[in-house]
């Protein structure tokens, strides 16, 4: 993993899995909302959906996609890169 070779001292959670899975990961992994014990979710745009409502308690300081292209919203537009706000 990149992040283990250029930002060893961030705490990564790599959030994937069955349902279930992501429910354990939130739980033991992710810490209190107010006190988060990671850095960095590394996850997908259709993980981001379906878990929006737990995800979405979370006050991020920012978000990257990049998957842009697996949604139907962003589909047709011709840029590589995009920030949304």
């Amino acid at each position: 993993m990149q992040f283990a070779k250029w930002a060893p001292d961030l705490n990564v959670i790599c959030y994937m899995g069955s349902a279930k899975s992501r429910e354990v990961i939130r739980e033991f992994e992710f810490g209190p909302l107010k006190n988060l014990r990671f850095n960095v979710l590394l996850t997908t745009y259709e993980f981001i959906l379906k878990d929006r409502q737990d995800l979405g308690q979370i006050k991020w300081q920012s978000l990257a996609v990049d998957e842009v292209n697996e949604s139907s919203q962003y589909r047709g537009h011709e840029a590589d890169s995009r920030l949304i706000d």
